[in-house]
C-alpha cells in the first residue's frame, strides 16, 4: 500500500516539475540594495544607478572582463598606432531598445554630451583629454587625444561611457540594450 501511495506522489512530483520549467519567463527582476536616484548614468555618481542600469540596460565600447583585462564590447575592436588615435570598429546588428541600429553617431553623441559641461556629467575628466571625434561611416569612429593617455580605454568601460540617446526629461526611461542585445521598447520596471 505504501509504494502506490509513493508512487503517486513521486508522479504529482514530476509533473508539477515538469510544467514549472517549461513556462517561459516573463519578467526580468533586478535587485538593488538601494534605490537609485534615476536611471540616467550621465547625470548621477550614485553607484546604485550604475549597479541598475551598466550592463543591464546600457552598454559602453569597451568592457573590464572578469581577468581585469579591456576586452571589445560594442566595438568588435580597435585600433592604435601611436597611442593618440584610436579607432573603434561597432559589432553590427546592435540595436536600442526600440529596434534601431546603433551606429557610431550614436557613440559621438554619447561622448560629446559627457563631455558637454552643461550636462553636469559626475565625472567630466573621463573625457577632459579628447580633442577630437571622427566619424568615419556607420560603424567606425575614431578619437583624437589631446596626448597619450593610459586610462583612455578604462575610462570607456566606466559608468556614463553608456551608449544612450533619449528624449531630455527621460532618465527614467533610458534608451540602451540589454546583455541580449535585442531588447524590446517596453518602459523597463525595476522591482
Amino acid at each position: 500500500m505504501r509504494r502506490p501511495a509513493l508512487l503517486v506522489v513521486l508522479a504529482a512530483w514530476l509533473a508539477s516539475a515538469v510544467s514549472v520549467q517549461a513556462q517561459a519567463p516573463r519578467a526580468l527582476v533586478v535587485q538593488a540594495a538601494t534605490e537609485p536616484p534615476g536611471l540616467d548614468l550621465t547625470a548621477t555618481p550614485a553607484s546604485a544607478t550604475a549597479g541598475v542600469v551598466l550592463y543591464n540596460v546600457q552598454e559602453c565600447l569597451v568592457k573590464v572582463d572578469a581577468h581585469g583585462k579591456l576586452v571589445p564590447w560594442l566595438a568588435e575592436r580597435w585600433h592604435t598606432a601611436d597611442n593618440r588615435h584610436y579607432t573603434f570598429f561597432l559589432k553590427k546588428g546592435v540595436r536600442f531598445h526600440n529596434g534601431r541600429e546603433l551606429r557610431a553617431a550614436d557613440v559621438k553623441f554619447v561622448i560629446e554630451r559627457a563631455m558637454n559641461p552643461e550636462t553636469k556629467h559626475p565625472y567630466p575628466q573621463y573625457y577632459a583629454n579628447i580633442g577630437d571625434i571622427i566619424v568615419k561611416d556607420d560603424y567606425t569612429i575614431t578619437f583624437s587625444l589631446k596626448a597619450p593617455a593610459a586610462n583612455f580605454l578604462l575610462n570607456l568601460a566606466r559608468q556614463g561611457s553608456s551608449r544612450r540617446r533619449s528624449a531630455p526629461g527621460r532618465s527614467r526611461w533610458p534608451t540602451g540594450c540589454a546583455a541580449t542585445r535585442s531588447c524590446s521598447s517596453a518602459t523597463p520596471s525595476i522591482t
